[in-house]
């Protein structure tokens, strides 16, 4: 197993947030959020696999936190009173289909 550098993980991410705000997705480059964190690409693949695995680690605590929040009122919707129900999507076309 490869020796880590302290302090490597946290410039990835913070470097990779940026590469991925800026540039999108898609032109990313793993190259570049590497050379700008001071390591090479090759601690990117070791810690993340590859760029899914880097954007999944950057996003996965929040996108979780906001799936458990979402289920949690979804699984309440049908207890809300109708009006309320209405009010929640704003939906014309609520009325007619209920």
């Amino acid at each position: 197993m490869a020796n880590r550098i302290e302090g490597v993980t946290e410039k990835l991410l913070e470097q990779a947030m940026k590469e991925f705000l800026d540039k999108g997705y898609t032109a990313a480059s793993l190259r570049t959020i590497a050379e700008n964190a001071g390591t090479t690409p090759r601690s990117v693949y070791t810690r993340y696999g590859d760029k899914e695995g880097l954007f999944a680690a950057l996003v996965s605590e929040s996108a979780d936190k906001l799936k458990s929040m979402f289920t949690s009122y979804m699984d309440s919707y049908d207890t809300r009173p109708v009006d309320e129900q209405k009010n929640l999507f704003h939906d014309d076309k609520f009325d007619a289909e209920y």
